[in-house]
């Protein structure tokens, strides 16, 4: 893991030094043009003038965008680091996740693998960019849905005949199925002598969330990443 994170550093730095070359050449190259009068005796020389002058400028505008301007935007990889507060009654906010600059969260941005609300609201930030925003419960998993809460059978527990004691506890999050094969992540808030009651809300669902963190990087998604909707690489998927 280490090595991953710091070949991924070096290979961004390396990145960042070709593009500041390539633009640094570009003007150079551009200018000794017209230095030296390259193009003087060229019997076409106005118009491949204008055709290099046009391809150097989008080059320029190219690599500037990438080292300068380079936003979080649709088809870009995204690194952030954060806190997440959520409300308690008659109290301040309690922070429930916490992610490191040295571990960040990396997504695909606009796919719709993250919240609406939370892309939008980091949308067009840079690297190093710090944000604050707070989402209600409609613009992130809902309002707590009391008919999520159900009491089960608890021999549906069972494996060949017995209940598995440490799967089944207080507070365990149990993968599940129902009736029409949809997986479902249930918390299991109470256990009695033939059934058990679960909890099938979002562990965020009906609560006010607040956010404050900071853009760690940014890069162009790769067309294979694109193509799967997921990112590759560290703090990704490895094929």
């Amino acid at each position: 893991m280490q090595n991953d994170k710091r070949n991924t550093k070096r290979s961004e730095q390396f990145v960042s030094l070709t593009e500041l070359f390539s633009f640094v050449t570009a003007i150079a190259v551009l200018q000794s043009f017209r230095r030296f009068g390259v193009l003087r005796f060229c019997p076409v020389r106005k118009p491949v003038r204008l055709c290099l002058a046009g391809s150097f400028l989008i080059n320029c505008t190219y690599h500037l965008k990438r080292l300068f301007i380079m936003q979080i935007e649709p088809r870009t990889v995204v690194s952030l680091a954060y806190e997440l507060r959520v409300d308690e009654e008659g109290g301040e906010p309690e922070l429930v996740e916490k992610v490191e600059s040295s571990q960040p969260l990396v997504f695909l941005y606009g796919i719709g693998n993250m919240l609406e609300k939370f892309e939008q609201n980091i949308q067009g930030l840079k690297q190093g960019d710090d944000f604050t925003f707070s989402l209600k419960p409609d613009e992130g998993y809902g309002e707590f849905d009391e008919e999520a809460v159900v009491r089960l059978p608890i021999n549906i527990f069972e494996v060949d005949g017995k209940v598995d004691s440490e799967m089944l506890k207080e507070g365990n999050v149990l993968p599940m199925m129902d009736q029409d094969g949809n997986q479902m992540q249930g918390r299991v808030l109470e256990i009695a002598d033939d059934s058990v009651l679960m909890d099938f809300n979002h562990p965020l669902a009906g609560m006010n969330m607040h956010f404050s963190g900071k853009v760690v990087g940014i890069r162009e998604a790769t067309l294979e990443e694109l193509s799967h909707r997921h990112v590759h690489g560290p703090g990704g998927v490895h094929h």
